[in-house]
């Protein structure tokens, strides 16, 4: 098929998920620091996420099509201190924080049961509930290693359909001394 461009926005646009149904995809903007939503018709719409002075990035839509987790700096400064967020989507609600002591690049367990993130080496779960409302255990550290990060900010594992880990083990130094 033939490339099409959905938006004349300035600054870059980076895709960060789909809804389940295929009609909403959550994009990261450069300009804003901020994420939008882009629905997927005739009109091709943008709905800004509201974000206050915060930066909010790493958009991930659950399962169910009902929430969103994303990474959230406050501060909107640029630092590195961001924490995981749960909101209502399409229709954002209250924010529910996830992380503790920082936190990004969410990624739903497929069966929506639990919600996965990285803070520096650690990967992190947290069991949570998404029917009838969302609620969240506290976080526990699922297992702890040094991997490749991508040249570009971007999240640098997924889950598998199983709900297995995919990621790469940076290479050890060669021993010189």
């Amino acid at each position: 098929g033939e490339a099409v461009q959905l938006t004349e926005r300035p600054g870059m646009q980076v895709p960060c998920s789909w809804s389940p149904d295929g009609k909403r995809l959550v994009f990261f903007e450069t300009a804003s620091m901020s994420m939008g939503v882009l629905a997927i018709d005739e009109e091709h719409s943008v709905n800004p996420f509201p974000n206050g002075s915060a930066i909010d990035a790493d958009g991930e839509v659950s399962p169910d099509g009902n929430w969103l987790a994303f990474a959230v700096n406050e501060s909107g400064d640029g630092s590195d201190q961001f924490e995981i967020i749960v909101q209502a989507f399409p229709d954002p609600g209250e924010r529910v924080q996830i992380s503790i002591g920082g936190g990004r690049w969410p990624r739903w367990a497929p069966n929506g049961k639990e919600l996965y993130y990285q803070n520096g080496t650690k990967m992190m779960a947290v069991a949570v509930q998404t029917k009838p409302d969302f609620c969240a255990n506290s976080p526990q550290i699922l297992f702890e290693g040094s991997y490749y990060g991508p040249m570009m900010d971007g999240r640098n594992y997924d889950v598998t359909a199983d709900g297995g880990f995919l990621m790469i083990l940076r290479g050890r130094e060669a021993n010189t001394g």
